[in-house]
């Protein structure tokens, strides 16, 4: 009688145990992303290739919101940029925007003021994935101290519409 009473509770048993093992045993995996640190270039003369029209949107809103473009907004900016047959004037618009939004990342006249060689270079970096030749920085640095309307907007601006920005 047991071994009648064994073998009817035998699939019920292993069940149990199937489930019971697959649920316990389960190792919570824990993913990771990092940010790697880029190289920077030594001269703009590297940078040969010109950006698409996909990456110049999502290089120019991670560089200025330092966070990644959703899907949702790079297609919606995609369709802009395709939609006007005037690359100069779009990229000029879409640029213009960006930087107006509140939530993008852009130093304070205080911060810029204060250490503008400091503010050149990192910009640069920033943007243009290199450190600023002396020239270039004594040019900024000197634009800065002399004009006292000229803003950080102004210089990332500039920055962003250069021929420079629009290639890798």
């Amino acid at each position: 009688m047991t071994t009648s009473l064994i073998k009817m509770w035998r699939p019920f048993g292993l069940l149990v145990l199937g489930i019971v093992l697959s649920t316990s045993c389960k190792k919570d995996v824990i993913t990771q992303y990092q940010i790697r640190d880029v190289a920077l270039y030594s001269s703009a003369s590297e940078k040969k290739n010109l950006k698409s029209d996909e990456q110049f949107i999502s290089i120019m809103y991670t560089d200025v919101f330092e966070k990644s473009i959703t899907n949702e907004q790079l297609l919606s900016m995609n369709k802009a940029y395709t939609s006007i047959g005037d690359k100069s004037l779009i990229i000029d618009i879409l640029i213009k925007s960006v930087l107006a939004d509140q939530s993008a990342k852009i130093p304070t006249m205080v911060e810029m003021r204060t250490d503008p060689s400091t503010f050149v270079q990192e910009t640069y970096k920033r943007f243009l994935v290199r450190l600023p030749t002396k020239q270039e920085e004594w040019f900024l640095t000197n634009q800065i101290a002399n004009n006292n309307k000229l803003e950080p907007i102004d210089i990332y601006y500039a920055v962003l519409t250069s021929d420079e920005y629009r290639y890798y």
